[in-house]
């Protein structure tokens, strides 16, 4: 299991941190890394939206983001409406309250989930 997880890893060129790789396990524990998730795919904004998969919604839990939660920065208010793993930098999407979609690092969303 941890073998094809590294495989993952290094396909999409991402350092493997603990916190993703026990997401990773737990998701693949669960069964739903031999599906394709539907917000992890290459491009941009568009194939963001859509309802977030289970993987998603697991893989985001794990690294501490409640996907339920709103979270303001400076005087916006954002959801969160995706997960791709596959953007290192930036890999949760978020939209606001006028519709316009962002990408954020982790960090960022754990620390004003707050």
């Amino acid at each position: 299991m941890d073998s094809a997880i590294l495989q993952i890893l290094i396909k999409h060129n991402m350092s493997p941190s603990n916190e993703l790789l026990e997401a990773m396990r737990d998701v693949y524990k669960a069964g739903a890394a031999t599906a394709t998730p539907a917000n992890t795919g290459g491009g941009d904004d568009e194939e963001d939206e859509g309802v977030m998969t289970a993987y998603d919604i697991a893989a985001l839990k794990r690294v501490g983001i409640d996907p339920a939660k709103k979270f303001r920065i400076k005087n916006s208010v954002f959801t969160v409406t995706g997960w791709k793993p596959n953007r290192p930098k930036f890999p949760v999407s978020g939209i606001n309250q006028n519709g316009r979609r962002f990408k954020f690092p982790i960090a960022t969303v754990v620390q004003y989930q707050k």
